[in-house]
């Protein structure tokens, strides 16, 4: 178990979701009843959230609703706490939307599922910030990936338990949906946050509209000085899960941007994602602003016009072919879900016609390409071969870390350079299948790959990113590949030699 000291008390770091799971029966209903003041915040704007005992839960920044370009709204409870609601999930909370400054909210009466916690407990929130929750307070789940806390005080002051609904079947319910099931393309957002600036603001809504319309969402990572999040590697972990990355680097004072629009922006060269800069005229041009760094992607705008002003065509025009080349990026993209299929659910060497055929559905149905995909142009890289026995009883092994206590269907494996070591029953059938003819003996499962001959060069197209292409000579790729056809209809592979196709 993991721990984190927070204002000089211990914190058990948790997963959220689990931890809900492994307390279902305690799960209760609760619908909120107090009222609240809210306001619109403005992007970059710092708010901490502070609870009547003293202490801060957490410290959170306002940015934009990746599906509506709205800034996020800061409200205020009865109780003086503060806290930042997206706009999305705000409309979904309360009744109505204020039309004046301090104008009372009433909250919608929804039901959520709630458990209490009976230690301090600390978890990640869907907006990326730690949250801290003591003994008494309680965790609510609003799907499974947007699960929070609220303290024991404010849980009280503010909430009624309901009774005659089942707290563990809604639990069950919302555990079973995420709070984004669309699955779409993603540009990462990289914005010099302008805070009170309405014309930067009013741009960078009209921007993340634009992308949406196209079916793109714009996402982002909070910058919070103050986190103990490390968040070079936060972001680097968002850029990883996007298609693109699209920058708006605002002036930020004393004619330059946020040095985050450097970072990011070089990161994403460094990822080879697709990019666009957007630079206002005021902005000094330096570091990644510098065309050449970040292939001539970069568009001059005016200060404080409208992306739809006569001026921003040549604005609207590089977003068209931005959001093209991010829809072409992810129409080639595979989840490790996929791969996890493809590896488990397609191979059969008992039923080769039938797996050579699965194979070809799975790859046309996943990669939408205009090139032909069928057994003449999909290879493998040539696969491992090893030996290997089940574990028949628990009980001490030698393996290539010493002795190790093995379970019962864990594989005991031994490669080609004669290592041995141990690898459990799931994750072995997850990667390797057995040969025919060879007692014992297993050969990896394999992603294929679609090559095309080009002139002496062989053009390479790896399965899980298509539009990462590449060139190696005939000879190295025929040494190094096997056809597809070939890898099922020899999985014996008694000479290394064997079945080498020459392009």
């Amino acid at each position: 178990m993991e721990y984190e000291t927070h204002e000089g008390e211990q914190y058990l770091v948790i997963n959220p979701q689990e931890y809900v799971k492994q307390r279902a029966n305690q799960c209760f209903v609760g619908s909120k009843f107090s009222s609240i003041t809210a306001r619109k915040g403005y992007v970059g704007e710092k708010i901490k959230t502070i609870m009547k005992n003293g202490l801060t839960e957490t410290v959170n920044v306002v940015t934009y609703d990746a599906e509506t370009g709205e800034p996020d709204w800061v409200v205020t409870q009865e109780s003086g706490e503060q806290m930042i609601v997206t706009d999305k999930k705000f409309k979904s909370l309360y009744q109505t939307e204020p039309v004046a400054e301090g104008e009372v909210i009433k909250p919608s009466g929804k039901y959520r599922p709630m458990i209490f916690v009976d230690e301090n407990v600390c978890l990640k929130t869907s907006w990326g910030e730690m949250q801290y929750i003591k003994k008494g307070g309680v965790l609510v789940t609003l799907s499974s990936d947007d699960i929070y806390g609220i303290q024991e005080t404010e849980f009280f002051g503010s909430y009624t338990v309901i009774y005659d609904v089942d707290g563990t079947q809604m639990l069950e319910e919302n555990l079973s949906k995420t709070a984004d099931t669309k699955k779409m393309p993603t540009v990462f957002l990289s914005v010099a946050y302008p805070y009170d600036s309405k014309e930067d603001q009013a741009f960078m809504k009209e921007v993340i509209q634009y992308v949406n319309s196209k079916g793109i969402k714009a996402i982002n990572v909070k910058k919070i000085e103050e986190s103990n999040i490390n968040l070079v590697n936060e972001i680097i972990n968002c850029l990883q899960k996007c298609d693109g990355v699209l920058s708006l680097a605002f002036n930020k004072g004393e004619d330059r941007t946020s040095p985050f629009i450097q970072i990011e922006t070089a990161l994403a060269q460094s990822l080879n994602l697709t990019n666009l800069m957007i630079v206002p005229d005021s902005v000094k041009k330096e570091g990644m602003l510098f065309s050449d760094n970040v292939d001539g992607k970069i568009q001059i705008i005016g200060d404080g016009k409208s992306l739809f002003d006569e001026s921003n065509n040549h604005i609207r025009k590089a977003l068209d072919e931005l959001c093209e080349e991010i829809i072409s990026r992810y129409s080639f993209q595979i989840e490790k879900s996929d791969l996890a299929q493809f590896r488990s659910g397609l191979f059969d060497t008992e039923k080769v016609d039938e797996t050579k055929n699965n194979i070809v559905q799975f790859l046309k149905n996943f990669y939408k390409v205009d090139e032909d995909i069928n057994l003449n142009n999909i290879f493998v890289k040539r696969p491992t071969k090893i030996k290997a026995v089940i574990i028949e009883e628990d009980g001490d092994y030698e393996t290539k870390n010493g002795t190790t206590r093995l379970k019962k269907g864990d594989f005991l494996i031994t490669d080609i350079d004669g290592k041995v070591y141990s690898v459990g029953k799931k994750e072995f059938e997850m990667r390797y299948m057995k040969a025919n003819g060879e007692e014992n003996t297993y050969v990896s499962k394999l992603i294929p790959t679609i090559a095309h001959k080009k002139g002496d060069n062989v053009e390479v197209c790896a399965m899980s990113d298509m539009a990462d292409k590449y060139e190696m000579p005939k000879e190295r790729f025929a040494m190094g590949y096997q056809s597809l056809q070939d890898y099922i209809m020899d999985l014996t592979l008694t000479n290394d030699n064997k079945n080498i196709r020459q392009f």
